[in-house]
Parts: C-alpha cells; structure tokens; sequence
C-alpha cells in the first residue's frame, strides 16, 4: 500500500469511529428515548455526512491521480511510437523475449508487455522450457529477461520499460566484422577511449564470467574500465541500474545491461 492509500484508510476508520460514538451518545440519550424514527433519521444524518467527507477526502488526495493517471505514466516510456508502430516494428523485426521464471525482472517485464497491450506481438521463450527453440534460433542470452531480433540478429539483455528504444536499437543492422588482423591491443585502446564503468555485484554470476573475460584479455580496471558497485556507482555517478551487470558511460549516460563474451562485443554496443 501507498503512504496515500493508509493515510486515507487511517482517516476513514477515525471517521467512522467518530460517527459510532456520537451515534451511541445521541441515542442512549434521554430527550430521543421512546422515539425511533428521530433515532434512524440522526443515524441516517451521520452516514450521509461520513460519506461526504470520505469522498472529499478521496478527491483531494493522490489515490485519485495514482489510479486515473498510471496508463498515461506507462504510455510515455514510448513517446516516440505510437502503439500501432510499436506493434508494427516488433512484427517486422521478429522479437523474441527470453525469460527465466526464476528471474524478478523476467516477471516485471512480462507484466509491462501485458500492461502496454504488446505482449501479442512479442514471441515469448522460457529459458528452462525452450532451450532446443533458443538452439535453432541461435539465441544466446547473458542476462534474463533478454531480447533478440530475428531480422538482425541482434540482442540485447535487461529489464526495460522503453520498449521503443530496445526495438529501435535491435532493427540496426550488424555491422561488418574487420578482417584486418590488427594490433591485439587496439581493442584495448578503444575499450579505454570508451571510458565505460562496468557496475556489478559479487552474487551475479554473469558479473563474475564478464570480469573472467577481462581478465584474459588484459583488461585493467582503472585503466580501460572502472568497476564499481551498485553502491559505488550510485554515490559516484547517481546511476541507478535494472540489471546486472551494467555498462555505464557516465559522459553521455548511456547503459547498457547485461554480460558480454568479449571485449570486440562490448565496444560494438557503445562505438
């Protein structure tokens, strides 16, 4: 419950004990002994009158604007599309969401898409339920909930309430792998020049196979990437994340969430 919600529940039982006992007062008093109807119509009164002051109470409240308002607070996440061309691009790019029931987020998002009237136009796939689907589409999720645009073959992990964006960023194409052979230490240069911070948790075990990597790739944190906690990133930077892990550019605020294989692939999210 809200803090508004209890503030309205506590007022209406002090309201309502109020009425009982100026009612028990008023008619185990001697001047309405003997005379019922008087009793009912003063009981009537008071009803009607507890009834008045609860709906002032309700219309002066916040309760009022939380239930009305909650669609609208929804709706602009995806300012930028209609509903219509939302349902349109999630068709056209084949999205797939990979959940895991286990996973909180997993949930939030599968509420949100229900709540939005979009969940029809995603294909849904259980992580435990789905694995030989995931197979043959060459879904590889790092982070739950994850999703996948058959169109691109891109994907992208994490809980998100700006389903525009996630469409919008999975409908770009795949830009064509460099077959130059280059110095093995340009990809550290770029990742440096990046100045991401990676935000993790020693529990999230997506955390811990992403730090593996940088570590046999040469990646020193404090020189090609900052890591920090979710604590220390919300002191240092006042960056709240939604999933673990999260890449953080802290010059342009952008985020992106969810485990990456290698270095190579955590700079095409950001370059």
């Amino acid at each position: 419950m809200t803090l508004q919600k209890n503030c309205v529940l506590m007022l209406a039982v002090l309201l309502y004990l109020f009425c009982v006992l100026v009612t028990v007062n008023i008619v185990s008093s001697e001047k309405l002994k003997g005379n019922e109807l008087l009793q009912y119509l003063v009981i009537f009164v008071l009803a009607a009158i507890f009834g008045v002051a609860m709906y002032l109470v309700y219309e002066n409240s916040e309760l009022k604007k939380e239930n009305y308002h909650k669609p609208e607070h929804e709706e602009s996440h995806n300012n930028k599309h209609s509903k219509n061309e939302l349902s349109n691009k999630l068709k056209d790019n084949q999205i797939v969401l990979v959940v895991a029931m286990w996973c909180g987020f997993s949930k939030r998002q599968l509420a949100h898409l229900e709540e939005s009237g979009l969940k029809e136009h995603v294909k849904i796939l259980d992580e435990a339920k789905d694995k030989d689907q995931m197979k043959e589409m060459n879904i590889k999720p790092r982070a739950f909930p994850h999703w996948h645009s058959m169109t691109t073959g891109r994907g992208e992990s994490g809980y998100t309430e700006d389903i525009g964006k996630v469409v919008d960023d999975l409908s770009q194409a795949m830009p064509e792998k460099s077959h130059s052979g280059g110095d093995q230490s340009d990809p550290l240069k770029r990742l440096k020049d990046l100045n991401l911070v990676m935000i993790y948790a020693d529990w999230c075990g997506h955390c811990n196979s992403t730090k593996k990597m940088f570590k046999q790739s040469g990646v020193v944190n404090g020189d090609h990437i900052e890591l920090l906690t979710s604590d220390e990133a919300q002191k240092k930077y006042g960056v709240t994340v939604e999933a673990l892990p999260c890449f953080y550019k802290h010059d342009t605020k952008e985020k992106q969430l969810g485990g990456v294989g290698s270095v190579e692939q955590l700079i095409e999210k950001f370059e």
